[in-house]
């Protein structure tokens, strides 16, 4: 999506006020390196994490066997 920020600008646009948190995700789809690596170091920071697996965004149900 084009004109949503980044991860990196919503974490930049709260930083230094510990009542937000963000919460990033990526599209199975739409992803590249640069992303997964991203949110790998988010991870790490992070002192609370969680994954949420939201498969409505997705053209293929969770269950589905793909190659």
């Amino acid at each position: 999506m084009e004109h949503r920020p980044s991860t990196k600008q919503v974490v930049e646009a709260i930083a230094g006020r510990p009542n937000l948190g963000v919460v990033a995700g990526i599209s199975y789809l739409h992803y590249n390196h640069h992303d997964l690596r991203e949110i790998a170091e988010y991870l790490t920071k992070w002192t609370r994490k969680s994954l949420k697996v939201l498969s409505g965004y997705e053209p293929f149900y969770p269950n589905e066997y793909s190659i």
